[in-house]
């Protein structure tokens, strides 16, 4: 049994524990959260600021201006333009649900990636889904835009 008399007037201080970081290491993961993903390559396919319709004007101009071609899931405007060949797509909420609208984006600038070098350098191509692309897949999206290319191309 210890009585106060047994207790040393000096407390002895504990060790602090040194921590250093791993180069890796994000205080906030915990242990049992996934690796990050690994970045992408800088030779993506990315759609750049010059091959994008980013402005309202932009937009209206094409729309305003542009011959158009409807099929059963897309609606395409497309224009001469004086620049180099530029995509917009329009999904409006009226089409769907978020992840929806994103869906028919995703998939509607891989078919352009994809057919780009086929494309007249001019044109300014506007993109708007009809109702029945959200059930569609992948190659009935890029089936329709082919078939769009096909009639308009020259």
């Amino acid at each position: 049994m210890r009585h106060e008399t047994d207790i040393p007037a000096q407390q002895t201080q504990t060790q602090k524990k040194i921590w250093v970081s791993r180069p890796d290491e994000n205080s906030r993961r915990t242990e049992s959260a996934q690796p990050p993903s690994p970045r992408r390559p800088k030779n993506s396919c990315r759609l750049t600021k010059q091959d994008r319709l980013r402005y309202r004007s932009e937009f209206q101009r094409v729309s305003r201006e542009a011959k158009r071609w409807v099929g059963q899931r897309l609606c395409i405007d497309c224009r001469k333009g004086s620049s180099a060949l530029k995509l917009g797509i329009t999904a409006p909420r009226k089409y769907g649900s978020a992840p929806e609208r994103s869906r028919f984006k995703r998939l509607i600038r891989e078919v352009f990636r994809l057919h780009r070098a086929h494309l007249p350098q001019s044109w300014e191509i506007l993109v708007m889904p009809r109702q029945r692309a959200k059930g569609a897949s992948f190659f009935d999206i890029e089936a329709e835009f082919y078939l769009f290319l096909n009639t308009h191309a020259q």
